[in-house]
Formats: C-alpha cells, sequence, structure tokens
C-alpha cells in the first residue's frame, strides 16, 4: 500500500503526520448532539412531508407513488397526471425538486424506479420527488402547494 502523505512515517508508513485530535473530539461531539435530537428532526419533517402530501393530494389527478407505509421519512414523489414533470419543474423557478435520481439527472428516460413500481411511461414522466428537510418550514409547503396548485390548473 502506498502513502497517502510522504514525510514522517506514522501509521507504520501509511499515513505521516499527527492525529487531529480536536477535530476528531470535535466530530464526536458532533454526533452525539445530532443523535439527541435525530428523531425529534425526523417527526418533525415526517410531519412536513405528509402537510405536503396531504396538500397536494387535493389537486384532482395527483397520487403519491409507492408505498404509504414502508418508506423514507423525509421524500415524497407525486404524479401529477397529464402535467410533464419537466414543464413544472422549470415554472416552479426556485422552487427545488426533482424528476429523477440525482444520479440520472441527465435523463429524460421514465424512471426505471417508478416504471418498477408498476407506473406507465406517462405517470412516470409526470412526477416528482420532494425532499424535505429539518430546516424547511410549514410556510414554505404552503407556498409549494399554492404555486404548484397554480402551474397544474395552468397546464391542464
Amino acid at each position: 500500500m502506498s502513502s497517502q502523505i510522504t514525510g514522517g512515517g506514522q501509521q507504520k508508513n501509511r499515513r505521516s503526520g499527527t492525529l487531529n485530535v480536536p477535530g476528531i473530539i470535535g466530530m464526536a461531539k458532533a454526533c452525539e448532539i445530532a443523535k439527541e435530537s435525530m428523531d425529534h428532526h425526523a417527526a418533525y419533517v415526517k410531519n412536513l412531508r405528509d402537510r405536503l402530501e396531504n396538500r397536494l393530494l387535493a389537486i384532482d389527478g395527483t397520487s403519491v407513488n409507492g408505498s404509504l407505509r414502508h418508506r423514507i421519512f423525509n421524500t415524497t414523489n407525486v404524479v401529477f397526471k397529464n402535467v410533464f414533470s419537466e414543464q413544472l419543474i422549470m415554472a416552479l423557478q426556485h422552487i427545488s425538486v426533482s424528476s429523477g435520481s440525482a444520479c440520472s439527472s441527465v435523463t429524460t428516460e421514465p424512471s426505471h424506479v417508478l416504471k418498477g413500481l408498476g407506473l406507465n411511461d406517462d405517470d412516470a414522466l409526470c412526477s416528482i420527488r420532494f425532499s424535505l428537510g429539518k430546516d424547511n418550514t410549514k410556510e414554505e409547503i404552503d407556498v409549494v402547494v399554492r404555486r404548484i396548485s397554480e402551474l397544474v390548473a395552468q397546464f391542464r
């Protein structure tokens, strides 16, 4: 195995230099603090996701893709029938959403994951993924729902 950093020969000649003990301790403390608030943040974000879904589902021709029970707390994927996601995303401007995973962001093909869930090509191409975090607010959810409602009505 070759050295990562040349010099003194610590770590059996694999890495030279002194360990960053303050950095290591700081990282451990940051992990401890994050662990203490993780359940609270997860519940908060889940409530935001549910608020978003419930309000989006009031739009005619809208449904949630995937399981409503077995899923991650911060993400939802919604189909807006007869409104292509790329058109909707471009019109949303400063609202960050996606029509697919980050690793497939350059493709215009329907998501193989959504197709695997049973969606047809049209519905897969009319689906948007929303990912939320602890810094999102109810007010932001309301702005997103209002804007999407307006755009879906306009594009249909």
